[in-house]
């Protein structure tokens, strides 16, 4: 999953803003392009890496952002996972809990660990894969 920045530069600075976040924005503390671009991904997955109890939907990223200084930004895979499954339990209205008794988990701490920058094992994703069919891990992970 990336995200698109848009690189500014100011007679004193060098900074960048998500295109597809509002709020999302960061500068490099050195003017360096290096500097920039770890600061924009230190950034992204600060901003996307929301508490499981949050009402926020983001909006994924949009393929048709290019242009000039336009960079991509990678989200990191457990924040771009855990966004994935916070999204889609959102926008179908579930509650963790009802996520957590849909998959069969003994206790929704172990739901809610899917969505604090998850790790999970290739097994829970099949499991999830096969009880949400339109979640959309194909299109953002891999």
């Amino acid at each position: 999953m990336n995200y698109h920045f848009k690189i500014h530069k100011d007679k004193d600075s060098l900074w960048a803003e998500c295109i597809e976040l509002k709020g999302c924005v960061t500068q490099s503390y050195k003017n360096t392009m290096e500097d920039l671009r770890s600061m924009m991904e230190e950034a992204l997955n600060a901003y996307l890496n929301e508490p499981g109890t949050s009402k926020t939907i983001f909006p994924y990223p949009d393929e048709s952002c290019s242009g000039k200084n336009v960079e991509l930004v990678k989200v990191h895979s457990e924040v771009a996972f855990a966004l994935i499954v916070r999204q889609y339990r959102l926008e179908n209205n579930y509650t963790q809990m009802e996520m957590a008794k849909r998959l069969n988990m003994k206790n929704i701490i172990i739901y809610q660990r899917l969505e604090k920058k998850g790790d999970p094992k290739l097994s829970t994703i099949a499991r999830i894969k096969n009880i949400f069919p339109d979640i959309p891990f194909e299109k953002y992970l891999f």
